[in-house]
């Protein structure tokens, strides 16, 4: 099952019919949920709300989720076992084996026993679905530039949304594959949240010399990767602070190339991130590489680190 169907699997029945009618017309990113709120999907970069035949023209035409439909929905997204997933549900997202990522909004109580949050259960308010992608080209401006230089660690940084993640699905399988300039790299894909390459997507089905370490945190998946599979390239999804950096830095000195990405609107932002001018006065990374949207345009400023 592809994540757009678990999806609407999952949505109640009225929602179904007005996301199948728009899917291609706009080709849906996100569903937003929130109850006795209007909904609304993102595609291209845009926002819509959702009404009973499609995009409705302002919000109070839209459909809104009822409290009882929120709670089915987040039930059988967690195969009606909210205690069996506790653990995602307190990181507050949960990834299905098809790739759909389910963000939770709701209220958090405190567990003396745990010394950690736990959501409330009864209190959930909100559920936004992201759905994954595999966009052949998406890593064409990166991989273009490596055909005159050859392939060079590099970060790339972008708003939310703006496809980093799917720029470095595309870039592993290219890079596994070779044929752009350069040879096959054996590469590893540490993908801490299942996001990149989901089990069930098959999105690493035309892919070549790549190997996939999934639910691992990135401080123990570095150093396994770099251990147990002799990569070539490592690849991961959003760094958090310094210790993914360090921890990266670590594998570093290993001599395999690193590719990740981080949450940044531009260069200034990036470089006010923990952990990140560490990484570069420490030589982790060779090349930036920012992403932004102009409409529904990516533009990309590719620069080698002086």
């Amino acid at each position: 099952m592809q994540a757009l169907e678990e999806a609407i699997f999952h949505l109640p029945e009225r929602f179904r019919a007005p996301i199948l009618r728009i899917r291609d017309r706009i080709g849906i990113d996100e569903i937003r949920l929130r109850v006795d709120l209007p909904a609304s999907v993102t595609g291209g970069g845009e926002n819509f709300f959702l009404g009973a035949s499609g995009i409705a023209e302002n919000p109070g035409r839209a459909l809104k989720i009822r409290k009882e439909e929120l709670d089915r929905l987040i039930s059988g997204l967690c195969e009606q076992s909210l205690y069996r997933y506790e653990e995602p549900l307190r990181r507050g997202y949960l990834t299905t084996p098809s790739g759909l990522r389910a963000g939770f909004c709701g209220a958090m109580l405190y567990d003396p026993h745990l010394r950690d949050w736990k959501p409330d259960p009864g209190a959930f308010c909100g559920v936004n679905l992201r759905l994954p992608r595999k966009v052949c080209g998406a890593a064409d401006a990166l991989v273009s530039y490596f055909e005159k230089t050859l392939p060079a660690s590099s970060l790339i940084y972008s708003p939310p949304g703006a496809g980093k993640t799917t720029l470095l699905r595309d870039l592993a399988a290219r890079l596994s594959l070779g044929g752009c300039g350069f040879a096959p790299l054996r590469v590893a894909v540490i993908d801490e949240r299942r996001e990149l390459f989901p089990e069930r997507s098959g999105f690493a089905d035309s892919a070549g010399l790549l190997d996939i370490l999934s639910g691992l945190p990135k401080t123990q998946a570095f150093e396994r990767a770099v251990r147990l599979l002799n990569p070539q390239a490592l690849i991961c999804d959003e760094l958090g602070g310094e210790e993914d950096a360090q921890a990266l830095i670590r594998a570093g000195n290993a001599g395999c190339l690193f590719f990740a990405s981080v949450h940044a609107a531009d260069r200034a932002q990036l470089m006010r991130r923990p952990g990140i001018e560490n990484l570069i006065r420490a030589r982790a990374f060779t090349i930036l590489c920012g992403i932004r949207l102009e409409g529904q345009n990516r533009v990309f400023e590719i620069e080698k680190i002086a």
